[in-house]
Parts: structure tokens; C-alpha cells; sequence
């Protein structure tokens, strides 16, 4: 007997003591397991969630810079209606830097490659369509039709572009690049 206990209550004391520790011990690895798996779910979901605001991110970009470049390009076609050579100088800053932006969203590739030709393809045009160099009105119209069928191709990619397969923007690509090198050739 040791303070007034006897053996067979020690025995039940130190029993319960024990599976009291034991239970605390199960009890506490369960709650970590299960507060890591928790973490683990919510760190997967917060990344997924990161992802999809980075991604709406971009794609809100790249519609801004494509409507940039659609006002652009009808700006530039106002212009040469007005028959100015002024109105195109003053306006080509605005028709680059809108192709800028778009070319920024693209990143590098082939499209970026191409876009950075357009610009100055459409200012060339549309000098030739109204500062004179045309010598006469066939000639002037050939150009204004080179500009009008350009800028109708370049504002129907800008607008199938965001929803396009990778194959349709290739094909899209090489048609804006098959018309420019087409275009700029010297006619006989």
C-alpha cells in the first residue's frame, strides 16, 4: 500500500494513465495527419486558383491589345480615305504601338515575327495610296484595295485569334504572311 492505495487500484490507475497517453498520442498523429492532408487540398486549390486569375489575366490583356489594333487599323483606313499623307504619318505611332502590344501578349514565335512586319507593310500601302507615288487612279486604286484587303485580313485574325486552335492560328499566321510577301512584290 503506498498513500493509501492498494495494488490492484495502482494497476488500474497507471492503465488508465497509459492508454490516457496512448490515446493522446493516436489523437494528436491523426490530427496532424489529417490537418496536412487539409493543407496539402487547400495549397492545391489556392495554386489552381492562382493559375485560373493568371490566366483570365492574360487573356483580359491580350483582348484589350487586340481591340487596340483594331481601332488602329480602321483609324488608319479613316485616314487614307481622307486621302492625307499627314494623317498617315501622324497616326502610324498609333497603329505601332498597338501591333507593339499585341506582339508583347504574343511573346516569341512565329506570329510575333509576323505582326512586326504588318506595321510598316500598312504605313508603305498606305503612302503609296495617297501621297502621289500612285501615278495614276488604277494605281492608286490597286493600292487602296492592297490596304482595305489587308486590314479586313488583319482585323478578321484579330478577331478569330482568342478562340483559335493552335492550327488555325498557324494558318492564320501563314495567310497574313503569304498576302504581305504577295503584296509587297513589285507588280510587272
Amino acid at each position: 500500500m503506498f498513500w493509501g492505495i492498494d495494488r490492484p487500484e495502482w494497476l488500474l490507475l497507471w492503465s488508465g494513465v497509459l492508454g490516457a497517453v496512448v490515446s493522446a498520442a493516436v489523437a494528436a498523429f491523426v490530427a496532424t495527419f489529417v490537418l496536412s492532408r487539409s493543407n496539402r487540398h487547400q495549397l492545391k486549390l489556392a495554386k489552381a486558383a492562382a493559375k485560373e486569375q493568371r490566366d483570365e489575366a492574360a487573356r483580359s490583356r491580350e483582348q484589350a491589345a487586340l481591340a487596340e489594333v483594331l481601332i488602329a487599323t480602321e483609324g488608319l483606313m479613316t485616314v487614307v480615305k481622307r486621302n492625307s499623307p499627314e494623317g498617315v504619318q501622324e497616326y502610324w505611332p498609333v497603329l505601332t504601338a498597338a501591333m507593339a502590344r499585341w506582339r508583347v501578349e504574343l511573346g516569341s514565335g512565329d506570329m510575333e515575327q509576323e505582326i512586326k512586319n504588318w506595321p510598316l507593310f500598312l504605313r508603305t500601302t498606305a503612302f503609296k495610296g495617297v501621297s502621289g507615288k500612285a501615278t495614276n487612279s488604277t494605281e492608286w486604286s490597286a493600292e487602296f484595295w492592297k490596304l482595305g484587303t489587308g486590314i479586313r485580313l488583319l482585323s478578321s485574325v484579330v478577331l478569330a485569334w482568342p478562340e483559335a486552335s493552335q492550327a488555325g492560328r498557324q494558318a492564320m499566321r501563314e495567310e497574313l504572311r503569304v498576302f504581305r510577301l504577295e503584296s509587297e512584290r513589285p507588280s510587272a
